[in-house]
């Protein structure tokens, strides 16, 4: 498996004719489970360290607010993506 992610990797990187839908599906698939793991587990962390201080529930409410710090910071990214424009729109020009 490793060694197909690398040939993707390179693909999109280096150029390629041959990167289809499906290489980037499962490059976006890898990377969103990579995501999910890592997040859960540092989530996981934080609530393990702060509870003890602060007690469980503000613990859960400050993962929260890290939580909503993180969509935030997401949604300020996302509106400076490029709108993706359709082959099939015929109301505008490319």
């Amino acid at each position: 498996m490793s060694d197909e992610l690398q040939l993707l990797i390179e693909k999109m990187v280096y150029g390629g004719d041959g990167l289809s839908h499906a290489d980037g599906n499962t490059v976006f698939n890898i990377a969103q489970r990579l995501g999910g793991s890592l997040g859960v587990s540092l989530l996981g962390s934080l609530l393990a360290a702060r509870a003890p201080v602060v007690g469980p529930t503000a613990a859960l409410h400050e993962i929260g607010l890290v939580l909503t710090g993180l969509a935030g910071l997401a949604l300020i990214g996302a509106l400076g993506l490029k709108p993706i424009r359709s082959r099939l729109d015929t109301n505008t020009r490319v």
